[in-house]
């Protein structure tokens, strides 16, 4: 970015990168920044360089660099990745606050309707608040295509009164919790608190047991990052436990 004109701006995946979105998959090769300076797009080994302009209130200072804010750049990747994709950046937005659902559904419009705009108002319409991790995300998407019925996000166990624990997902219609299981919680010494490894794995079992036996709480079902990629997984252990 230094050798670049100072009227480039960091955009799409890479501005995504550097405001601390996550991403399905891998992250682009090259750089991607927009610049008006450019008839048309630019591309080499490490850059490309998008033809175009961005209004003053889109462009941000993020470390030294100018950046295209979050809602500009989670809409121009939206129209480029399919829902799972598209929905994993867009839940982390609306989740941090980085964005709300009008602000994307203004950017989406004043777009126009160029390539990609239907898969990305599709993502839109889809994406919410109540997914804390891209983990969590992907399985909502996975759940979703499979026409099984929505979850409810991040259920309280009580409803009132001391708390046992807040769940990713929780299907009333047939009593089952679902969980997300990133290893970050066992890997993360952050997230541990201090705590061991071993002594993680020993309150989760607890948690889970005192949520078992929670009024209406028929079945507990866990799954990781390869059964919610690939999905097959996710969805019979979801069939197993009688969810549809």
């Amino acid at each position: 970015m230094p050798r670049l004109d100072p009227e480039v701006v960091v955009s799409r995946e890479s501005a995504l990168a550097v405001s601390g979105f996550p991403l399905l998959g891998a992250w682009p090769t090259r750089v991607h920044v927009v610049t008006s300076r450019r008839p048309r797009d630019r591309v080499s080994a490490h850059l490309h360089q998008h033809a175009g302009e961005l209004h003053d209130d889109e462009v941000s200072t993020v470390q030294g660099l100018r950046v295209a804010v979050p809602r500009r750049a989670a809409v121009d990747v939206a129209r480029l990745l399919d829902l799972r994709g598209g929905v994993v950046v867009l839940d982390h937005g609306l989740a941090t606050g980085a964005f709300s659902r009008p602000d994307l559904e203004r950017v989406l419009a004043e777009g126009g309707r160029v390539q990609g705009s239907r898969r990305a108002a599709a993502s839109i319409a889809f994406s919410q608040a109540g997914a804390e991790s891209p983990g969590e995300s992907l399985s909502r998407v996975v759940i979703h295509s499979a026409g099984l019925r929505p979850p409810e996000l991040q259920k309280r166990f009580p409803a009132i009164g001391p708390l046992v624990g807040i769940v990713d997902f929780w299907w009333p219609c047939c009593g089952v919790i679902g969980e997300f299981d990133g290893e970050v919680k066992y890997r993360d010494a952050a997230m541990r608190g201090g705590r061991s490894p071993e002594q993680v794995v020993i309150d989760e079992k607890l948690r889970e047991d005192a949520l078992r036996a929670m009024p209406g709480v028929r079945a507990f079902v866990r799954w990781n990052w390869s059964d919610a990629f690939r999905g097959a997984p996710l969805l019979r252990k979801l069939a197993a436990a009688h969810v549809c």
